[in-house]
């Protein structure tokens, strides 16, 4: 329903808002998954131990990713933005979901710093003993 003088603005689908949502935990896990598995792919195969070429691996990995979840946080605020203009219903959830996406990629940011902290403290290539 779209009130007089105001722009209607198309709903979102659950599944959009629950991908929103999770973007940034999704970019996290990947990122995970690419800079452990890359690293053990590569240790496995002994393509390379050397720490500065696993170090820049991780380092290029970990730039792309807080890249990309700098893009979902300002399309996100867009969304809201787009929202906002449309009706008080939707701009209470647009500001909760906005929110809410904006903290999860926050929250994903530090697991991304965090996770390839360890490519700088932990030498490559070492095995449990």
């Amino acid at each position: 329903m779209s009130r007089a003088g105001k722009a209607e603005h198309p709903r979102w689908s659950l599944t959009t808002i629950i991908a929103s949502l999770l973007a940034g935990p999704i970019v996290w896990s990947l990122h995970f998954l690419f800079v452990y598995g890359g690293h053990t792919l590569m240790c496995a195969l002994g393509w390379s131990s050397e720490p500065q070429i696993i170090r820049a691996t991780v380092i290029v990995a970990g730039g792309a990713a807080l890249a990309l979840l700098v893009f979902i946080a300002r399309a996100a605020r867009r969304w809201r933005r787009d929202a906002v203009e449309s009706d008080g219903d939707a701009a209470l959830s647009a500001e909760f979901q906005m929110r809410a996406t904006l903290l999860l990629i926050l929250l994903s940011s530090a697991g991304v710093v965090w996770s390839s902290l360890a490519a700088f403290f932990i030498a490559p290539c070492q095995t449990l003993r």
